[in-house]
Parts: C-alpha cells; structure tokens; sequence
C-alpha cells in the first residue's frame, strides 16, 4: 500500500543508508541524504521522512545529544537547516513527520543529509521499533515552493526490520482435543517484545503432563527463525495437559489442553478478529497479516478490519482475494469485514464481519480516498448499517477504538457483541453501561493492533497502545467461516485479556448466550482454567455481584508478602485518551523491604526505578488494567506504608490490614489502589462452581462471569439472559 496521493517524480531522490536489517528495538545511525531536482528547493522549503504512524522507532530529539534518539542535519554547501518534529504533522496513517526546514532553500546538485541517531556527542543512536516488519518505509516529503504543502517522492527508501534475541519459548496448543486425536502445537522462540527471534534455530523437546505427575515424551520439533510447527500429535488418556519445550538454552511451556473421553458439541477456538495491516492504518502488507496470525499466533481465526474511509476499491478487491486464498476450514479461517468508522455523534467505531468469500465495503465516509465513483454506497450513520444488515447473517460489533461506538444506538438482531478489551486498553465500563441499557450482548475481546501481530499483540514504545490486545475464545460447532459466524451471532463466546484462558458458563444447562425464560430458581455452573493460578470466578447478575468462588477471606495470609496495585483510566476513550499515569513511590516507615517485584506491567515504559530498603519508585501506567508491585517486606505491625503518585496519596498501617484488600478509590473511570497481603498457599490454576440463584429478579436477568487470573490477566464470559417469571 501506498497512500492515496501523487506521487512526485521531478522533485528529487532520498537514500537511506545503512539499510540492511535491523533488530527490534536495538540502537544505530541512519543516514538519510536527500538529492533535490532540477529546480532545487526555494528558499522556506522544506526536506521530511514520515512515518506510519504505529511505528515506535525513537522519536528524533534535538536537544540532548547524549541522549537517545539525537538527530542532526547538514547541507553539503552549508546551507542552514531548522529540524523540528510532530506526532501529527502529515497525512494519516503516515502522520510522524520530521521536517528539515530549509531558510535558504537547497539549490540543485547541493544534498541535504538528516542523521538519525547521531551518536558524535556520546548518544547511543536511534531506537529501532519494537515490531517486524519486511519492508519499513520512510515516506520522503518535499516543500519545493515554500508553501508548506508536503509532497511525497516517488520512490521511498526502506529497511527489513527482523525479530531480537530469543529470551524464552513459547508453546501454542490447541484448548481442548479427545484421546487419540491428532493435533498440532507450534513453538514461538520470542524476544523480549514478543517477535519470533529471527536467529534461533535448532532442536526444541517436547514434553507433556497431566497434572497427576504421568509425563508423556513428545518427540521433538526443528525451530528456524525462531519458529517450529509439528503436526500429528496425540494424548494417550483424557485429563489436563500442560506441554512443554526446552531446546537451544530456553525452556518454556504453553496454556492448558483439556483431553476428554469424547467430542462435546462445541469446539473451543481462538481468534483475534480485530486488527489492521497497511490496508487501513496499520504495518505490513496483509497476506503478512493471515500469515502471522496462522503461523506465528497460532489463532484459529482472524479477520483484517481496516478503517473503511482509506479503503480504495483496489485494495477491498485484495482484500477479496487474500481472505479467500487464506481460508482453510479446519485449520485456519478468515472472516471477510472491514471496520465501519463514523464520527462518535453517528455512531462511532464498529466492526463488521460478512459471511462468504464477497461483500460490498460500505464507508462512512470516503475522506481519505480521492476516487469518489462509488460513494453512493457509503452508510454515512450506524442506523444505515444497521438497516443494511439487518436479517441477514452480518454481524456488527462495538468497540472502542480511535472513535469509541456510541451504546445510544443498537440493534439486538445485529450489533450481537461489545470488544471489552483491546491494546487500546481494558473497558469494563463499557461492558457495564450496555447492561444498564438493558441491552443483551455478548463479550469478546481482541487486539485492535496495528503492528501487524494480530493474535500476540504488544503495546511496545507506541503511544496509541497500552497493553496487550486481546482474545476471542470462541465455541463453534465446526472450523469453518459459518460455524464462526453462527457462534458469534449465538453469542457463545467470551473475551480474555490476552492469554487463553478456559472458560465455560451455562445456565440451567444452555450455554453462555442464550436466552430462555423459567419460573424456578436459575442453576449457574461455571468452570476455568487459568494459564497461571486463579485468584478466583467473580458471578454477576447484571451489575451486581452475587457469588465469587474462592470465597474471600478464607485463606491464610502471609504477613511478609504485600502486593499494592493501581488500576483504572482517566477518560472512556482510545488509548491516547484513556491512560493513567502513575509514576510514584511507595515507602515504609520502619522494618525493610527485602524484595520487590513488577506486577501487571504491559509495555517496556512500565518500570521499577529504585528499590531500597524503605522505598520503592516506580513508572507506570494503566489504561483499565492494573498494574502494582509485589512486596516481601519484614516489618512491624506499627509501620506505616505511603503510597504517593499524581492520582492519589495516601498512606495506612501494616497492622490494619486484614483478610480483604485495603481500596482507595482514585477517581476518574475506575480507578482506585488496592493493598492486599497474599495468601500463604498457591492458587489452584483450575476453579469451578454450581450456584442456585434464588434471589433472581422478575424480568431479564443477565448471568455472567469474569476470571481474575493472579497476575492481572482476565476473562468475561458472553452472558445467559434469563427472564425470571
């Protein structure tokens, strides 16, 4: 993809040198020469490279040239040159603009050099993104009259950008299999942003347990750029299956397979049906897109959603012909949908998923694409696309995303689900305010990524991102495009924060989403398995709690081991909107901290800063997730604990702490600080209950659960509307 402009082609040629792969997020010098036309650049020109805008390279600084990411500029002649920088200074997606301006001009045959991590002054150069990518670009822009119109070059210089060193193994396995079936696992080598490592190769042990001690061998699996993939495997007995790879220095393991005796009706699968590749706003071309999510995130299903309005008519024909070459029932499947993006006053953000290998792309709007011929088709407001798909097999979700979906408009026979998290951040008030609509939806989440990671997104350096995207699990009566989609409508789904949680409700035997009326008292069973331990299953009727399994309270607590955590958002919007900051300290007034740990921290930028024997510093922020620090302290009961960052101060005795966490609300969407002391024992990673619900309320009540996995990873179960008679 290009953008939709002209391109100029007498205005001059840029280089870029070095351009041979680079590591993610690794420090160097790049330098880009531009060469102007015949004509030169008048005097108030100006020479800039834009990039993608969820690109995280370093941003070009020029005040601190032992700093990271220092940039400088020279003309050969000696020309003066004015270098400035904005987030938001070209045309979307290609919006971060570093401009050279030029007082002067820069007469023709002169050259203009720009260094990108100048390091002569002691800089450790410019920070490479923390993503892959085959072909990042550096869209040259010129101002050649002064006018401060920018007009990209016709040729852009580029530069592969590969995956880091391998820090840990990662196993991907199917959620569920019967005894006997054959099944395949891949195994990520990852660096520490989550990229395959490009330089790992060799041998990888496979290993399996079924939690009674029994372990099974494997065989083993040939990994090359930090990738391997086996097929034909099988369990020899029902049970809980934790697999395991150790090869090549690393170890690692992957989520929980449940073996059973016989096949259920439905098949747990995974997908990330919300991100975006150069076809919309996002990296990296879109047939790299199926291919990451199939083989390096190991999802069953992905769908491309790119904002509608940079959507040209050759790019939705690509998108035809890519989904359909993708789509392989019972392996891998592609749902065909774009994401309808209108203004928060029409309607804001929505995804919309069509059945079959075709469909018409209906914009909001065609504001970002300059052919106009087709722009009766547009659907300017959410009620048009509503009325377009209704009684049809279409599905519209809302989100949250650049424009958050305005919850004034529904349909209930197709807006069928709300994405409750995203790398935008985590949105439980959302969740929360379709209830109180009264308006019965079901709950998924997915990455709204833009980094070309669809199914293992991270939020890197980026701005816009703030936590890992998240997962579908979604329970499909077949591995194909209409099983999904009936599922989706169905509502038998839920949403988690990013790892594959297991999960199953039912109420009175029909499965999470469903409807159904009854006069006697609602049976609510409910079962999960984590990744890691389980805090525990909170179930809600509506919005109110009613039951929580483990019962608070009731485990032993371990006086040395606090764990303080912040939580919540400043603002219901995207994730430039919605982040807390919450860079602090905490202190004891008397004994020691004898260890501190990160808890819940999501991006590189979430740090410990010092840790001491009283204090402990911290930078952090929360976009609806939490995050927090573990503490083993030995400490007096009279001691005083004082928490102090921009949110909320406030500080509390040792002694005073008791079974249940100690809250202070903090104001703005949700957020509060809680401190615990953690139980003596470890969590089981597998929780389970049966609930009679007599206290149901006369009309439609919505069962549902949500997970609290120990280290800040979540589940929420799609609910069961039961109207009570």
């Amino acid at each position: 993809m290009g953008l939709d402009v002209e391109r100029a082609h007498n205005l001059g040629v840029a280089t870029l040198e070095p351009n041979e792969p680079a590591a993610v997020g690794s420090h160097g010098t790049w330098y880009l020469t531009y060469r102007p036309g015949a004509d030169g650049i008048a005097a108030g020109g100006a020479f800039g490279v834009a990039w993608v805008w969820p690109s995280d390279w370093g941003e070009p600084q020029f005040a601190d040239p032992a700093g990271e990411n220092y940039t400088t500029a020279r003309t050969a002649s000696g020309a003066p040159v004015e270098l400035t920088y904005d987030r938001e200074g070209y045309v979307d997606p290609y919006q971060k603009l570093l401009l050279a301006r030029l007082p002067a001009g820069l007469a023709s045959g002169d050259e203009l050099v720009v260094t990108l991590g100048d390091t002569a002054r002691g800089g450790p150069g410019c920070r490479v993104q923390t993503f892959r990518e085959t072909r990042h670009q550096f869209v040259p822009v010129v101002d050649a009259d002064g006018s401060g119109a920018l007009l990209a070059l016709a040729e852009w210089p580029s530069l592969p950008v590969r995956g880091g060193p391998a820090v840990r193994l990662a196993v991907v396995a199917p959620s569920e299999v019967t005894v006997g079936e054959p099944f395949a696992l891949l195994v990520r080598a990852e660096d520490e942003f989550g990229n395959p490592a490009s330089a790992y190769a060799g041998s990888v042990h496979l290993l399996g347990s079924d939690g009674s001690g029994d372990q099974i061998e494997l065989g083993g699996v040939e990994v090359s750029e930090g990738l391997g993939r086996v097929a034909g495997l099988t369990l020899p007995h029902s049970g809980i299956w934790q697999l395991a790879a150790s090869g090549v220095g690393l170890t690692g393991s992957g989520n929980p397979l449940v073996c059973r005796k016989e096949t259920r009706p439905y098949r747990l699968l995974w997908g990330d049906i919300h991100g975006q590749c150069e076809i919309g706003c996002g990296a990296g071309s879109l047939r790299e897109y199926y291919a990451y999510a199939r083989d390096v995130a190991g999802v069953d299903i992905t769908s491309n959603q790119p904002n509608c309005f940079q959507v040209t008519q050759g790019e939705w024909k690509e998108t035809l012909q890519a989904c359909r070459e993708f789509n392989e029932p019972g392996r891998f499947a592609t749902l065909l949908g774009y994401e309808w993006s209108g203004d928060f006053e029409l309607g804001g953000d929505h995804n919309v998923y069509l059945p079959g290998d075709d469909g018409v792309l209906h914009r909001a709007s065609h504001k970002m694409v300059r052919d106009k011929s087709d722009v009766d088709s547009d659907l300017p407001h959410i009620n048009d696309v509503f009325a377009e798909y209704e009684g049809s097999e279409a599905l519209v979700v809302a989100h949250v995303g650049g424009r958050r979906a305005n919850l004034e408009f529904h349909a209930p026979g197709v807006q069928r689900l709300l994405e409750v998290q995203s790398a935008h951040g985590r949105f439980e008030w959302f969740l929360r305010e379709a209830l109180e609509r009264g308006y019965r939806v079901g709950f998924i989440a997915g990455s709204d990524g833009v980094m070309g990671r669809p199914g293992n997104d991270r939020p890197g350096y980026f701005y816009g991102r703030n936590v890992r995207g998240g997962l579908a699990g979604i329970y499909a009566r077949e591995h194909s495009r209409a099983g999904i989609l009936e599922a989706l409508r169905a509502r038998r789904c839920y949403g988690t924060s990013g790892v594959r949680i297991d999960l199953w409700l039912e109420v009175d035997g029909q499965p999470m989403g469903s409807e159904f009326r009854t006069s006697k008292a609602p049976r609510v069973q409910a079962w999960a398995l984590g990744t890691g331990p389980l805090e525990g299953i909170e179930l809600y009727r509506g919005l109110e709690l009613i039951y929580q399994t483990p019962a608070p309270g009731l485990a032993p607590r371990d006086s040395r081991r606090l764990l303080v955590k912040w939580s919540g958002a400043k603002l219901k919007g995207t994730g430039r909107l919605n982040k807390t900051v919450w860079d602090g300290e905490l202190s004891l007034s008397a004994g020691r901290i004898l260890a501190a740990e990160p808890y819940g921290f999501a991006a590189p930028q979430d740090a410990l800063l010092a840790c001491g024997e009283r204090r402990v510093q911290w930078r952090s922020v929360t976009a609806g997730d939490a995050d927090g620090v573990l503490l083993t302290v030995d400490a007096p009961a009279e001691a005083e604990l004082c928490f102090q960052s921009e949110p909320v101060s406030f500080s509390l005795r040792l002694g005073a702490l008791g079974q249940a966490p100690n809250v202070v609300p903090a104001g703005m969407i949700e957020c509060e600080v809680s401190v615990e002391r953690l139980p003596l024992d470890e969590r089981p990673r597998g929780l389970s209950f049966a609930y009679l619900d007599e206290g149901a309320k006369p009309g439609v009540n919505a069962y549902w659960v949500r997970v609290l996995q120990d280290d800040d990873e979540r589940a929420w179960s799609s609910p069961v509307y039961v109207e009570f008679e």
